[in-house]
């Protein structure tokens, strides 16, 4: 839903301008220029997932945002928040042990990082393994307390335990 009701007011793309715009200032081989190619890729690959939301299309998308997310890994392949993303992609394609490795990946290089944990509670719900959602939003929350997009997660584990009254108190703090 939020990648639906939000599409037309992110316009992620006037970030990939700019990007491009600071790539043609810099010389190629300036220690710059390949963040700025890396960050390309992966926000490409972003903007081609939450596409997902409101096209039809959806084969293509995927496709294109895992080769991108796939060419930032060529160019960095320790970037966290791009194995997030393609644990993202895994989800979606409903590929679970490579979701799971991708997000462990993420956690594991970003130990600070409470998204990819987020993520492994909403692929846990997915699977139906409520236990190992809990674990994952202690975590997350330990990390980032009130992190709106954990605490959706939370309410969402809290409402299929039937604890509806917990699962209420997650959705309003988020």
């Amino acid at each position: 839903k939020r990648q639906y009701y939000f599409t037309g007011k992110r316009n992620y793309n006037e970030f990939l301008e700019c990007m491009q715009l600071a790539l043609s200032f810099i010389p190629a081989d300036h220690q710059l220029a390949n963040i700025l190619r890396i960050n390309q890729l992966y926000l490409s690959g972003v903007i081609a997932r939450l596409q997902l939301a409101i096209s039809k299309k959806t084969d293509s998308l995927v496709k294109a945002a895992y080769y991108l997310q796939q060419q930032s890994l060529l160019l960095e392949p320790y970037a966290a928040y791009v194995h997030n993303e393609l644990g993202n992609l895994y989800v979606h394609q409903k590929k679970y042990d490579s979701a799971t490795y991708h997000f462990s990946f993420a956690s594991a290089l970003a130990p600070s990082w409470a998204i990819p944990w987020s993520n492994t509670i909403r692929l846990n719900l997915i699977q139906k393994k409520w236990s190992k959602a809990k674990e994952a939003f202690q975590k997350a929350d330990s990390l980032q307390p009130n992190l709106a997009y954990v605490l959706m997660n939370a309410g969402l584990v809290m409402e299929q335990e039937k604890n509806f009254l917990a699962a209420q108190t997650y959705y309003l703090r988020s």
